[in-house]
């Protein structure tokens, strides 16, 4: 999303990421990142619980080779890995809500690769 930062202000989209981790825990991981959106803590997963996001098993985290093949990808790229915060059997989702409250595009992730593409959300953005 950083990579389209402009794409997404142009839209008049805030974006904001929600983890899990304490408040201090997730400032410390926005900063270290230099993320230019705003940082939410919900600890408690309550805005997990309500987006319908699921608990999974370990190999569904996992899941196919696709995700072994993404992870392999980013650390060569010098992305690298640190320890979960939270709970790391917790699946992320994105999620587009207009200013009305209505959630007008959900994907709740299969597995810790499957993120949706910025030109999807961005052209979701463009109907609504």
């Amino acid at each position: 999303m950083r990579r389209d930062e402009a794409a997404f202000h142009r839209r008049n989209a805030s974006v904001a990421l929600i983890g899990m981790g304490t408040p201090g825990e997730t400032d410390a991981f926005c900063r270290s990142r230099s993320l230019p959106f705003a940082c939410l803590s919900d600890p408690s997963r309550q805005a997990y619980e309500a987006y319908g996001l699921a608990r999974v098993s370990l190999p569904q985290i996992l899941g196919s080779g696709r995700a072994y093949i993404r992870m392999a990808s980013a650390f060569m790229q010098g992305h690298g890995f640190s320890r979960p915060v939270g709970d790391a059997r917790q699946m992320p989702g994105v999620f587009i809500v207009d200013r009305a409250g209505r959630v007008r595009y959900a994907h709740r992730h299969k597995d810790v690769s499957d993120n949706p593409p910025n030109e999807a959300l961005l052209a979701v953005l463009d109907e609504v």
